[in-house]
């Protein structure tokens, strides 16, 4: 039954995919459409420039 161990293996890997994809996100925080895409709210975006402005 080599099959169910692989299969654990691969549920294993389930759950880290959702870990894997919260660090991504802050690895590309200069990136304008991860921000954009966590961020639904234009509103926000526009702020940080008035800032700088």
């Amino acid at each position: 039954m080599p099959t169910q161990p692989s299969r654990s293996e691969t549920d294993t890997t389930q759950p880290a995919s959702p870990k894997a994809q919260p660090e991504p996100a802050k690895r590309k925080p200069g990136d304008p459409l991860v921000p954009r895409d966590t961020r639904p709210n234009p509103a926000e975006q526009n702020e940080p420039p008035v800032e700088n402005v």
